[in-house]
């Protein structure tokens, strides 16, 4: 009998990138983390995460698989991490070249929910959702934490970074609103 071989082919785009700070300094040895699903075929998708880090000059280079959805973020303590989406489905295209992840000083919002009693028992939360840092009607959006209200109906969500942000409320009872911030 012949033998049997078998083998995957893997089609990978390098993704070129660099970290840099809000005045434009680059940031070495920063770690770039990628989070994504491919689907090698139509019957399940498969993850491939993991990160790297970026050389003196702040630039990296990862391998994506082509047929994917990944979130890239950089991050590091004292700045709000910066994350981009990208997603690729031509197996023409072997390289990508990002534009610089900017990481910045974080940013807050601070806000005041009227009308609402508080119940100690069962406190209202804002949920805060990374609606987009491009298009914001074709990006989905990410979930970025939760916080509690303040008996006095204060809030404050810190560590943001530049983006369009959607905040829910999130009522304790049946009722719920949405706003843009």
């Amino acid at each position: 009998p012949k033998p049997h071989l078998t083998f995957e082919m893997k089609q990978w785009v390098h993704l070129h990138g660099r970290v840099i700070d809000e005045v434009g300094r680059p940031l070495g040895n920063q770690q770039v983390s990628f989070a994504g699903r491919f689907s090698p075929n139509a019957d399940r998708a498969q993850r491939h995460d993991g990160e790297i880090t970026t050389d003196a000059d702040g630039r990296f280079i990862m391998p994506l698989h082509y047929r994917a959805q990944y979130a890239i973020s950089a991050q590091m303590p004292g700045f709000a991490p910066a994350t981009v989406r990208v997603r690729n489905f031509d197996p023409t295209v072997t390289r990508i070249d990002l534009d610089d992840l900017v990481l910045r000083r974080p940013a807050s919002i601070t806000g005041k929910v009227l009308g609402r009693t508080y119940n100690r028992r069962l406190p209202d939360t804002i949920q805060v959702d990374l609606l987009t840092e491009g298009d914001y009607r074709t990006t989905p959006a990410v979930k970025i934490q939760r916080i509690s209200i303040r008996p006095n109906g204060e809030f404050t969500v810190g560590n943001l970074g530049p983006g369009i942000y959607g905040l829910t409320l999130l009522a304790a009872r049946d009722d719920s609103s949405k706003t843009d911030a």
